[in-house]
């Protein structure tokens, strides 16, 4: 690069969160340019991360040594009653997740996603092959304004702009859920694929289920068709087909989405229960909502992400 940097060096005390705060105006820090002295931890205030071959975003705070309880309570101290958006930077293989967060809850975003793994499948894998030491965390902006229940209707949209900004922009592998495509270890042959294709298209799926639409059975019935069932699930085929066409509903969470009026995406989840944390309501609510076209808290529609 091409760049004239006036970079201060500090040999940290075991005592000390961070190096000294500096504005944009009087250091840039590049990603990977900053020696890390082998200290406990560190905190590079304002800088230029390198996402991937098109764009260089600046960004208000980086964290390092993730794995440390010395950085993770300095996250937790450092953006109290702050909102705004971060993003999670796997060093080992460049990848990364964008996220937004309301007044007060940027670190718990950071420990949901990092800590407890709750929050994104792929970040949690990636975390649980690397290690946490090799991931960053990022705070991309603060959003200046509180956001929070009581007025999420007009900021938290706003704040969800953001997030969609950097999400259009940048495009993060760990925010899409790519591994919906796997076949769970389940190898066929074309004969076998072909065949359960032809046995349970989604047609013939959807004629059985309305078969028995608005019936009332009877105790005798319920158990005979339990025990048929039981007895089909003892057909090797049958069970692996089975887990083969049911595998996104039994294993895989849906991604869903917010959107505007003009169906354009606001925020994607990756899951029911992660938007009932962001929200900070009932997964029940949620489902509600997807199964209905009615307005959501005033914010938008809730959809499946097709």
């Amino acid at each position: 690069y091409k760049i004239s940097l006036i970079i201060y060096f500090f040999i940290m005390d075991e005592s000390l969160n961070c190096l000294p705060v500096f504005n944009k105006e009087q250091t840039q820090v590049l990603d990977g340019e900053l020696p890390l002295f082998q200290v406990s931890h560190f905190c590079a205030v304002g800088g230029i991360l390198r996402c991937n071959q098109l764009y260089d975003i600046s960004y208000e705070k980086r964290y390092v040594n993730l794995h440390l309880n010395e950085t993770q309570t300095n996250i937790a101290n450092e953006n109290r009653r702050k909102a705004g958006v971060y993003l999670i930077y796997d060093n080992l293989t460049h990848d990364f997740y964008v996220g937004s967060a309301i007044t007060n809850r940027i670190n718990v975003r950071f420990r949901n996603h990092c800590i407890h793994k709750s929050g994104s499948s792929l970040v949690a894998k990636a975390i649980q092959k690397s290690g946490l030491e090799n991931f960053d965390f990022y705070i991309l902006e603060y959003f200046h304004g509180f956001v929070h229940k009581e007025n999420q209707k007009k900021d938290q949209l706003e704040l969800l702009k953001r997030e969609t900004y950097y999400l259009n922009l940048l495009k993060p592998k760990y925010n899409i859920l790519t591994e919906a495509s796997s076949s769970l270890g389940y190898k066929h042959t074309e004969e076998t694929k072909n065949f359960m294709k032809a046995n349970y298209s989604e047609e013939r799926r959807t004629f059985i289920g309305n078969l028995n639409k608005g019936k009332s059975l009877s105790n005798e019935t319920k158990q005979i068709l339990s025990k048929k069932a039981l007895e089909r699930f003892s057909d090797p085929l049958y069970k692996e087909n089975f887990l083969l066409k049911n595998r996104d509903y039994l294993f895989k969470s849906k991604p869903l989405g917010l959107y505007d009026t003009n169906n354009q995406l606001l925020k994607e989840f990756e899951s029911i229960t992660e938007a009932s944390m962001y929200f900070k309501c009932d997964r029940k609510k949620i489902s509600r909502y997807l199964k209905s076209s009615k307005n959501f808290n005033g914010l938008g529609y809730l959809k499946q992400v097709q």
